[in-house]
């Protein structure tokens, strides 16, 4: 990642930082985030959610099944066992298949949360239908039974606070509805159910509200850790980069250029080459413009240098005017003739300056990996053949294996 992509990435994170501190120093009873800060929360949290509701709605389809068997078993007197069964298996197959098509991730949020309510609506309203195709004496005990899949969806579903209510709300409407349409029932019979699954449903309401509040401020910590160990990492990248990077040119430094030369010569690959270049009568151009503008130059003339290299080559500022370059997987050929294309564009390149266009040009000696296995043999034979280019009139390229040409 470049510097400037990391600085650009900054701003966003220092407003999820800010929003998220925010937060938890509100101390106000919504659970909401700020927009921002809920679209992350929730793109942070889709995966393990939909994972979370997967799992939990596996196990509460076999809770529900083993429950009602086990109340129609044992408690529920002459219970229909032909209904039990298409209760045991409708009911189930309708919530699996919910979670099956919506708890994945990529869903989004509000389809998700809303067919995990569907599904826990599912469950509740299959228990007060069993109220229809039942005695009276056995509907009681049925809609009892409703505490059991609302209580799951509260508390392990982990429904959001505002899911939750409306699911409450519903299943106490069916629930009283249910009661209604059944007047063979005692009255006790039919009072009793709905105010029990009432006050039960409410320290439950609670617990789902607690829940939710304890994960989200949970949640918060962990993103201002992220958050901060992210710009931790940006800042050790940068400086990474810094202490890598020439600051005047933006080329490697001779640091860079030592590492990746040994790293050069110990891959023992079959070719490549090893430039070195330097800018011809600098001194005097120094003297006669200004270090300023000299300054210009090697920035302009690094510019140069790069275009015309492969994103696998590495250009280094080897120290005052001279640059160094690694050139991988290339033949003593192909090394000269890379060599020569940057000779001429460094002539014909022109630097702005005051009004005038200047120019300069450059000498560049080339070694060879084959006959140099070694950085200190490299660089000794580059630097030869740079003198050789620089004793035949500059403006030259040298091979340590042949004669200089102009």
């Amino acid at each position: 990642m470049s510097i400037d992509a990391t600085e650009g990435r900054r701003p966003r994170a220092t407003s999820l930082r800010y929003l998220a501190e925010a937060e938890l120093a509100h101390a106000g009873a919504g659970l909401a985030f700020p927009s921002d800060l809920e679209a992350r929360y929730r793109a942070d949290t889709n995966e393990d959610r939909a994972r979370q509701l997967r799992s939990v709605s596996l196990v509460g389809a076999l809770i529900y099944v083993c429950v009602c068997l086990l109340l129609n078993a044992f408690v529920i007197p002459n219970p229909l066992w032909r209904n039990v069964t298409i209760q045991n298996v409708v009911t189930p197959a309708l919530g699996l298949a919910i979670g099956w098509r919506y708890f994945r991730p990529g869903v989004a949020f509000a389809r998700r949360e809303a067919a995990a309510l569907a599904g826990s609506l599912i469950y509740t309203v299959s228990v007060i239908l069993a109220v229809y195709f039942n005695p009276p004496e056995a509907a009681a005990q049925n809609l009892m039974l409703v505490i059991l899949p609302l209580n799951f969806a509260l508390v392990f579903a982990r429904l959001p606070f505002a899911y939750a209510i409306a699911l409450v709300v519903m299943s106490l409407a069916f629930h009283t509805l249910a009661v209604l349409a059944r007047p063979d029932m005692p009255a006790a019979a039919r009072g009793f159910p709905i105010g029990f699954v009432a006050a039960v449903c409410i320290p439950s309401l609670y617990c789902a509200y607690g829940l939710e509040r304890a994960f989200r401020r949970d949640y918060l910590h962990r993103l201002l850790q992220r958050l901060q160990i992210e710009a931790l990492s940006a800042e050790n990248d940068v400086l990474a980069r810094l202490s890598a990077t020439d600051a005047l040119t933006g080329a490697a430094n001779r640091r860079r250029l030592d590492s990746e030369l040994k790293r050069f010569c110990a891959a023992g690959a079959p070719g490549g080459a090893f430039m070195l270049i330097d800018v011809d009568g600098f001194k005097a151009f120094n003297d006669r413009h200004g270090h300023l503008a000299g300054d210009v130059v090697l920035r302009e003339l690094a510019g140069c240098l790069t275009g015309q290299l492969r994103r696998c080559d590495l250009l280094a500022r080897f120290g005052g005017e001279e640059f160094a370059v690694l050139l991988p997987g290339v033949s003593g050929h192909e090394a000269l003739d890379a060599a020569e294309r940057l000779r001429l564009a460094v002539e014909a390149h022109r630097v702005a300056l005051n009004g005038d266009l200047l120019g300069v040009t450059v000498s560049i000696g080339i070694a060879d990996l084959a006959s140099c296995p070694e950085p200190t043999i490299l660089l000794g034979a580059s630097d030869a053949a740079l003198y050789s280019a620089k004793k035949a009139g500059r403006n030259r390229v040298c091979a340590a294996w042949r004669e200089p040409v102009s």
